[in-house]
């Protein structure tokens, strides 16, 4: 199928990160297209270069970090002189390779996903619920109990408190009495100790929505609204993810106009923002709507985000993050005038959601050899393997993309797979669907603890 746009397809590209799975898709598009990867967790492709770090080997292990390794450096400047490098995001260039080698915002832009700073930016531009910044100090210093009692005076007895530097779903807290107070000023205090500021807002019961849209020079291209699946029980231990709960999502396919229309009008207001200030490529919003349809944006994130990779499998014209790196780099391209971008809604080709399986034991973890990476069909027993590719069979029920292997076990709490689904995967209120759960019980029963 044509892609619909006209570019450079011998342009030297490389993304890095710590597994190969978000950085999937540009093959497609690119000759030239490599994978750096920490551990390919016994994937290979041609387009896979495998550091083959051991575990514990950096710590975090995060993209920044691998970036800034001798063996990454020496890997950049001898095996991939040419290339130019693809971070999820990139918060200094590691010496001596310089920004010119990075395909990335600057870090300049993650002052838009400060909590306190959308809100005082977009104050009088869109809808947000209601709220109040308070220095962190002045918070701590207070009882929880005469806190609690001012601001569900003000905004009702159940409200929100966010750290305004936290994200992934760190920092944030429903809170309904002065105990759940006590317990979240804890833990911002040992995070956070009276450094920032707080945004305390109103609650607002709904269903969560989100998008990517991104900025290119011909204007906004808007991807399909999405449901991000956040603190699944079924998935990952909360209480011990150190705050991060973020383990899927899905395309929304029943958008009401009035919540379409709301959605696309201020996705518009934050791109026209973001634009002024030089910022292009893919930007993510966050979004409440509730019993009303009233459609209330929660925050920007100035980056691709986790569901990308669920955007990346969709069979449509002009990939959305393709527009992405074509943007960053600085490329020219040319779209094709009778050929449509990512449609905003959901189209049907390709699966409509996925959620992230955890370790959730407490030993280090890894599956057993009747779970690799692939494509599946769902049967009475469990999962049939169709093939082991990584991306989309059409004929599939199921793909799982395996985070760990035998020599790169999972720690406790941190991800084993992702597993990609046919079906809608969970409904609004966040619970996993029948089918969802019985693909979840079948690989748990394939895990191997060390």
């Amino acid at each position: 199928m044509s892609l619909g746009v006209h570019y450079d397809k011998e342009v030297k590209i490389a993304a890095v990160g710590p597994s190969v799975w978000s950085k999937l898709g540009p093959e497609r598009w690119f000759t030239n297209y490599k994978i750096v990867c920490a551990s390919s967790r016994d994937f290979a492709a041609d387009y896979v270069i495998d550091m083959h770090f051991k575990p514990g080997e950096v710590e975090p292990l995060t993209t920044q970090q691998i970036m800034e390794t001798p063996k990454f450096r020496r890997l950049a400047t001898t095996q991939l002189p040419d290339y130019r490098f693809v971070p999820y995001r990139l918060m200094h260039a590691p010496a001596p390779l310089g920004y010119g080698r990075f395909i990335a915002h600057s870090p300049e832009y993650a002052r838009f996903e400060n909590k306190r700073v959308f809100r005082e930016l977009f104050a009088n531009k869109l809808r947000l619920p209601r709220f109040v910044i308070v220095a962190s100090a002045e918070l701590f210093a207070r009882g929880p109990t005469e806190a609690y009692e001012q601001y569900s005076t003000m905004f009702g007895p159940q409200f929100v408190i966010q750290d305004e530097a936290s994200g992934g779903g760190r920092g944030t807290f429903i809170i309904r009495t002065a105990d759940d107070l006590q317990r979240a000023l804890g833990l911002l205090k040992a995070e956070r100790p009276g450094k920032n500021h707080c945004v305390i807002s109103q609650f607002i019961a709904g269903v969560e929505r989100s998008i990517q849209v991104c900025i290119t020079r011909g204007g906004l291209t808007l991807g399909p609204v999405q449901q991000q699946l956040v603190r699944n029980a079924e998935l990952l231990r909360p209480e011990g993810r150190g705050g991060m709960f973020f383990c899927g999502g899905r395309l929304v396919e029943d958008v009401p106009e009035r919540v379409d229309a709301q959605i696309k009008e201020a996705v518009h207001i934050i791109g026209n923002e973001l634009q002024a200030a030089g910022y292009k490529g893919i930007f993510g919003v966050d979004f409440l709507v509730d019993s009303r349809q009233q459609v209330y944006a929660l925050e920007v994130n100035a980056r691709t985000t986790g569901l990308l990779p669920l955007i990346n499998e969709q069979q449509e014209a002009v990939p959305l993050y393709l527009q992405h790196i074509l943007e960053l780099a600085g490329e020219a391209y040319e779209l094709d005038s009778a050929s449509p971008g990512p449609q905003h809604r959901a189209t049907g080709q390709g699966p409509q959601s996925f959620v992230i399986l955890f370790n959730m034991g407490g030993a280090q973890a890894y599956f057993d050899t009747a779970v690799t990476t692939g494509n599946y069909r769902r049967t009475p027993e469990g999962l049939q393997k169709i093939d082991g590719s990584p991306r989309w069979n059409a004929d599939a029920d199921v793909m799982l993309q395996l985070f760990r292997s035998p020599g790169f076990p999972s720690k406790p709490n941190l991800k084993l797979c992702n597993i990609f689904l046919k079906g809608a995967g969970f409904n609004d209120q966040g619970e996993l669907e029948a089918a969802t759960r019985s693909v979840v019980s079948f690989l748990k029963a394939h895990i191997v603890e060390v």
